[in-house]
């Protein structure tokens, strides 16, 4: 998990043509089309979508765990945003597949404050897909 003051190691690289971003340090690749970062629903239905995802050649999608969704932030001082190299983001929460609670689901809100919380299953919040890097 990212934690303020401590160094990141990422290392992202873009490529344009699949709309994806891979990061070789963590061996993930993250959904980075137009509907990454517009695309909000219920956590069931986030769930459900990343794993009827095809992008990119692949249909092994799913959504992240909090410490994966973490590791494409950049915090600075109480600001939480996206690592530059991704194109489509949104100021919004973000799921995640790590529950937090009775009915609810860790999320990242990147609304420009740093903040991670859990939010109600049956809310709605942005979904970004990962899969791991064979």
């Amino acid at each position: 998990r990212c934690v303020r003051g401590e160094p990141m190691q990422f290392n992202f690289t873009r490529d344009d043509t699949k709309q994806v971003v891979s990061d070789t340090a963590h061996n993930l690749m993250w959904d980075d089309s137009s509907a990454a970062g517009s695309t909000s629903d219920t956590w069931i239905n986030a769930k459900a979508y990343c794993r009827s995802l095809e992008a990119a050649g692949y249909t092994d999608w799913r959504l992240p765990n909090i410490n994966e969704l973490f590791s494409v932030a950049v915090i600075s001082d109480i600001d939480l945003s996206f690592n530059s190299t991704f194109k489509n983001t949104s100021v919004a929460k973000y799921w995640s597949a790590t529950p937090g609670g009775t009915g609810e689901v860790y999320v990242l809100d990147f609304d420009g404050t740093y903040d991670d919380l859990s939010l109600g299953e049956e809310n709605s919040a942005n979904i970004r897909c990962v899969r791991n890097i064979q």
